[in-house]
């Protein structure tokens, strides 16, 4: 199977929360007003923060187990790094429990109008929240041992059951509260089941039982641990915390240009997030046959038609949906910025299994840290924060992004091939 239909396969299977989670905002809200609507996109607000924190699992999980495919582990080996990558996916999960119930303790300060009714959906989650780390490692398994085929076909039956799921719910028109309590519920059960079937997989993937790998950790794991899952999953919570900054940030202008930000922040969430498959899959096949800079550069190539695609369904949708005075420009800074991504979150994902998430995370931060604020501040300060300029940053911010990691790669390379004929 080519590197093409594998990142196809993961990128549409990623698309399946995304598309279940936009699913049950539009169900909840037909069937209970705009309180429904949300407080179930609140909901999926935090499961995709919950996503964000325990992405670094996977990328790890890939990592670890590629590398221990290509020396040819078996049995025993690959059960004990099972069991080490679960210890530390379980003390991420107990701190993705903590945040969650701490923004469900608090939830009544921040959206006082929906009453007790974010605090009861939020805790039903709180078994899906759990799951999400121990789930995302066995996940990144299923990866490095290249079982794409399952990970979609699961990845369809869970997004195509909660859809089912909510339908249900809502057609049974129990009371708000109730209904919230049972669609966490629903969701915390497909959860449950999606990680023992994955569990199973993985056991006869592996030939050795793992009964064991995933109870919960005697020890705490070392900080590094935590560090390294930490930053391979950090790229989402910052692009997710850059979005909503630039929404705001063009809201103080006017509502119709926050609106025009959110609508096209929205589509590019949807398509940057599956895009990022590319990466990870073309970072586990260089890692699994030892690739060098021109494997990555072909990779890159391999993933250019997708993005042309999503660049001119993008550009498309602001040519039909914004104000006729700022279509015309960012539709083609969109265009632009999806004919960027190869070298920007798609080598970013790449160099992060094949080369370690701390090489790039330096670039992440000085970027959507540093630049790309100070620039939403001066625009505020100056009273220029329209939905163009905050886009034309945006769009900066993404060229300058894409630089800096196809310099830190390209040391990364050198580096590495430096190391390798010393030895």
């Amino acid at each position: 199977m080519t590197l093409v239909s594998r990142a196809l396969m993961l990128a549409a299977a990623s698309m399946g929360p995304l598309i279940s989670g936009f699913v049950s905002v539009v169900i909840f809200r037909v069937g209970y007003g705009d309180i429904g609507g949300l407080v179930v996109g609140t909901g999926v607000n935090y499961i995709g923060l919950a996503v964000a924190l325990s992405a670094g699992c996977t990328v790890m999980s890939v990592r670890t187990f590629a590398r221990l495919r290509r020396e040819g582990a078996e049995g025993s080996q690959l059960r004990d790094a099972l069991r080490q990558e679960n210890q530390v996916a379980a003390f991420i999960a107990v701190l993705g429990v903590l945040v969650v119930c701490l923004f469900a303790t608090t939830a009544h300060l921040f959206l006082p109008a929906t009453g007790g009714a974010t605090t009861a959906y939020l805790l039903s989650l709180v078994p899906w929240i759990a799951s999400f780390p121990i789930s995302n490692v066995l996940f990144g398994a299923m990866q490095a041992y290249n079982r794409d085929k399952e990970v979609l076909f699961a990845n369809i039956i869970i997004a195509a059951l909660q859809a089912g799921a909510t339908l249900a719910i809502v057609l049974l028109r129990p009371s708000l509260i109730v209904a919230l309590c049972l669609l966490g519920a629903s969701q915390a059960l497909i959860s449950v089941g999606v990680l023992c079937w994955r569990a199973r997989l993985v056991s006869r993937t592996f030939g050795v039982s793992i009964r064991g790998t995933y109870a919960p950790p005697w020890k705490i794991p070392r900080l590094r641990e935590i560090g390294d899952r930490a930053l391979a999953g950090v790229d989402g919570l910052v692009f997710m915390m850059v979005f909503l900054i630039a929404t705001y940030v063009a809201m103080t202008h006017s509502v119709s240009d926050g609106a025009a930000v959110a609508l096209i922040v929205s589509f590019m969430r949807l398509v940057v997030i599956p895009l990022k498959q590319f990466g990870l899959v073309a970072g586990r096949s260089l890692l699994l046959g030892g690739g060098d800079v021109s494997s990555a550069r072909e990779s890159r190539q391999k993933a250019f038609l997708p993005c042309l695609i999503a660049g001119i369904i993008a550009a498309a949708l602001a040519m039909i949906m914004l104000p006729e005075e700022i279509r015309l420009p960012i539709a083609l800074m969109v265009f632009g910025q999806l004919l960027v991504e190869p070298f920007a979150g798609i080598a970013y994902a790449l160099a992060q299994v094949q080369y370690g998430p701390a090489t790039v995370a330096p670039v992440l931060f000085a970027v959507y840290g540093g630049v790309v604020p100070v620039i939403f501040l001066v625009l505020v300060l100056t009273g220029t924060a329209s939905a163009l300029p905050v886009w034309a940053a945006l769009f900066a911010g993404r060229l300058l992004f894409a630089s800096g990691v196809s310099i830190v790669a390209r040391r990364a390379a050198r580096q590495e091939h430096a190391h390798k004929s010393v030895r």
